[in-house]
């Protein structure tokens, strides 16, 4: 954008000093260049003083230049058709600073930090849309890639997969099979991506030596792309991991569990307990990668996480676990409290798809894996049909 659109945007400012509050909101000073902000500045400020805005009043807080540009700019009433114009010039000037910061760095052999460069960088002018607009804007946008977790039941009602920028619970009677499934689905990741294991709950070494077992050769594959964290339980410093391994590419975190991450003293267990998904959550949005945490829940309320109704609602997906009854007809089940080779996996909140799903599954006490029982799942949809 040139300086004689950005004089002519400030003519009409002062030609039509009513709009200037509704165009303050979308445009700040730093969206202007470095020449013509001061004058911006000066405006904005006359106005909330109720001070009549014209060149006279002006010209003392301005150059001789940019009060000689304003002088021949033609106001128009349209003016606020500029704010994608503004837009776009900004964005040119702060990549043209991030380029040149990170060029100076390479010369000076240092290493820099981008994600903070572009921190220090103000946000780009504000525009509110509507559907239409959204629409048009997502239709040039290349479609959200899912990953496939390789566990069917889950693929299926996940649409293919999971997206990303979420926050995905996983919760579950005792010794249901939540790490397991939280594992299966993050070993299986790793085949092909870079993933993180938060073990809080048990030792590494007990992890890696199970693993080993059931697969000698997971070191040399999928396991060079699995990160396995065993301390730092502050939620300030599992922030501080997940934000690190980001930056080296790594985008699904699963982390065992809720109860070990530690907070802050706050005036209430709600109050604490809320900090962690709200923190979690948000770090899952603007690094634009999945967290799976295993939580706890009370016996008397199995649809939120213990401590935290609020909990709930941050995430975006809500995995249960449940164990089911023995076959009586089985002897092997004789005098046991649940059936240990199925489960009942139970979807109760998914914003991705918007699918519920309830289905008992096959469970694996040797491998610890989950699969669908292909035979059920065939009944099931046999008596949805007849029902139908």
């Amino acid at each position: 954008m040139t300086e004689e659109i950005e004089l002519q945007i400030l003519a009409s400012l002062m030609r039509f000093p009513q709009k200037i509050e509704e165009f303050y909101y979308h445009i700040k000073p730093a969206h202007f260049s470095k020449d013509i902000r001061p004058a911006y500045i000066q405006i904005i400020k006359f106005h909330d003083d109720n001070v009549p805005i014209n060149l006279s009043v002006l010209k003392p807080y301005i150059s001789d230049e940019v009060a000689l540009g304003l002088s021949q700019a033609m106001p128009i009433p349209e003016f606020f058709n500029y704010i994608p114009e503004i837009e776009k010039s900004y964005k040119l000037r702060a990549q043209k600073y991030i380029a040149k910061k990170l060029s100076e760095a390479s010369m000076k052999g240092e290493i820099i930090d981008s994600v903070s460069l572009q921190a220090k960088i103000d946000s780009a002018p504000k525009m509110l849309k509507t559907f239409s607009d959204w629409s048009n804007f997502y239709e040039q946008q290349p479609s959200l890639p899912r990953y496939k977790t390789n566990v069917s039941f889950l693929d299926s009602c996940l649409g293919g997969g999971f997206e990303m920028s979420q926050l995905v619970l996983f919760s579950g009677e005792p010794e249901a099979g939540k790490t397991s499934l939280g594992l299966q689905i993050l070993e299986n990741i790793a085949e092909s991506y870079k993933a993180c294991f938060f073990c809080f709950e048990f030792t590494t070494r007990q992890y890696i030596e199970r693993k080993m077992e059931q697969n000698p050769r997971f070191a040399q594959t999928s396991g060079k792309n699995l990160f396995v964290i065993n301390d730092g339980y502050d939620i300030s410093q599992v922030s501080d991991n997940i934000k690190h391994l980001s930056k080296m590419g790594v985008k699904f975190f699963l982390i065992d569990s809720q109860m070990r991450i530690d907070v802050p003293k706050a005036r209430s267990m709600e109050e604490e307990e809320s900090a962690k998904f709200s923190t979690l959550a948000k770090l899952a949005h603007k690094l634009e990668i999945l967290i799976i945490l295993i939580i706890q829940t009370a016996k008397g309320d199995s649809n939120n996480p213990m401590g935290s109704k609020k909990g709930g609602h941050e995430s975006s997906i809500t995995i249960r676990i449940e164990h089911c009854l023995p076959n009586k007809n089985d002897p092997s089940n004789f005098n046991k409290e649940f059936n240990p080779k199925r489960r009942t996996i139970i979807i109760k909140k998914n914003k991705q798809t918007g699918k519920h799903f309830k289905e008992e599954v096959q469970f694996d006490p040797i491998t610890l894996s989950f699969k669908r029982d292909d035979v059920r799942s065939r009944e099931n949809q046999q008596q949805v049909s007849n029902k139908e």
